[in-house]
């Protein structure tokens, strides 16, 4: 059985709240780098029908990070409305 050292990069799901960990391994966005734009999923997405993923690959899911990064996108919006 594989342990997260086994792999190359830090794993987002085991480190939801490290800002400098991946969410997306294709193209290395960071939950920082989703805060500071607001295009990221678009942008992912549009990437990702265009076939310039390789997600089964460097997701260390296994599987496409777009929900992921939905996810990353709610939790820093509550974090927003929190510190209103």
């Amino acid at each position: 059985m594989m342990s997260e050292t086994d792999l190359s990069v830090r794993v987002h799901a085991k480190h939801p709240d490290d800002d400098t960990v991946p969410v997306c391994y294709c193209f290395d966005y960071t939950p920082a780098d989703i805060e500071a734009s607001s295009s990221t999923r678009e942008t992912i997405a549009r990437e990702v029908q265009a076939g310039h993923c390789a997600c089964e690959v460097r997701n260390p899911k296994g599987s496409c990070c777009l929900g992921d990064i939905a996810r990353v996108e709610q939790r820093l919006r509550r974090l927003v409305h929190a510190e209103e």
